[in-house]
């Protein structure tokens, strides 16, 4: 049931007064504005009200936050639902089980009032898409969406790293329909291990399609069910992250990258290899993609990934490049 005020409903979750009372002074003339304290409580507004965004305090007591936010993926009426952590806690490991449990994005304490509604205005466009991406996406398909509760991975058939292939253009709108996946935010990583030729001299060019197959797996070990893995050819991948805002695309190509460094990657004859990989990142945030049609707007979302990969492995590899499509400006965060 709809509450009966024509405002966006934002159903917090927090015991601290002073945090709930900076979120009312900020939002209220824009929010319908909910609070509860208690799992329960949460649950029951989820069940009885059309809700559009969840804040939940990561300091919250007597609640664990990431049980909650799984709980809140489970109701047949919210799988997509926005559910943002408001928290100062974001080093790898948290955020990495944080986007595994189901949150979306994320409220760096202390609370920034614009920071606040950048972040609830890329979420409520989500929201808002989600009907009309239904229908673009189920006609692509030529069935209904499904419910899937499996991860969705397919390979390409060797795809050009430079340009996706129709018949991954065509996986991709297939994969969004079974796995019902309304994919703005958008994030798009193209992701390329590094040293490659060094690492054919050194252990010989058929470890090179054993090692794509380890990292393969790696990445499928760390990603949320609903993420999208292509690999492109060896050494090459095309990652996809529906829901995801740019800011918690960043956080998890950071996550991947350092994890990745971390480990030491065992292939044939149990040789020990240890690598590190580029990424170039670009998202789509607003509420739906350009009209100039469906699959060349994903088509141009992986050319600027592409291009920031590029400019990453120029500018030397362990890098990652973030491209910016509105203006395709480029940056480098650090890792």
């Amino acid at each position: 049931m709809r509450p009966p005020f024509d405002l966006p409903v934002i159903l917090i979750v927090s015991d601290n007064a002073i945090k709930i009372s900076f979120l009312k002074k900020a939002l209220k003339e824009e929010f319908l504005l909910l609070i509860c304290s208690s799992e329960e409580s949460t649950l029951d507004f989820l069940h009885n009200t059309q809700i559009d965004i969840v804040l939940i305090d990561e300091k919250i007591h007597h609640i664990q936050p990431f049980d909650l936010s799984e709980k809140i993926r489970l109701l047949s009426d919210y799988p997509l639902l926005p559910v943002l952590l408001m928290t100062s806690h974001l080093k790898k490991d948290f955020t990495r089980q944080a986007l595994h449990s189901g949150f979306t994005d994320f409220l760096n304490e202390p609370l920034d009032n614009e920071e606040i509604h950048q972040r609830l205005s890329v979420a409520l466009a989500k929201t808002k898409a989600d009907q009309k991406v239904q229908g673009i996406y189920s006609t692509q398909s030529g069935d209904r969406p499904i419910a899937s509760d499996k991860k969705v991975y397919t390979y390409a058939q060797q795809p050009s790293s430079k340009s996706p292939s129709p018949s991954l253009i065509h996986s991709f709108f297939q994969d969004v329909a079974k796995a019902k996946v309304f994919p703005l935010p958008l994030c798009v990583l193209m992701i390329e291990i590094d040293h490659l030729e060094k690492i054919a001299d050194l252990y010989g060019e058929d470890a090179i399609p054993e090692l794509s197959q380890a990292v393969y797996l790696f990445f499928q070990r760390h990603l949320r069910k609903y993420d999208m893995l292509y690999s492109q050819r060896d050494g090459a991948f095309l990652l996809v992250l529906p829901k995801t805002s740019q800011h918690a695309g960043e956080l998890l190509a950071k996550t991947l990258h350092e994890e990745l460094s971390d480990q030491v990657l065992t292939i044939r004859n149990q040789q020990e290899v240890a690598i590190t990989i580029s990424i170039g990142l670009t998202y789509h945030e607003q509420t739906n993609l350009p009209a100039i049609g469906q699959s060349i707007a994903f088509e141009t979302l992986v050319h600027h990934a592409t291009r920031a990969l590029n400019l990453a492995r120029r500018r030397g590899n362990r890098t990652i490049v973030l491209a910016n499509q509105q203006d395709l400006n480029t940056y480098e965060f650090d890792v």
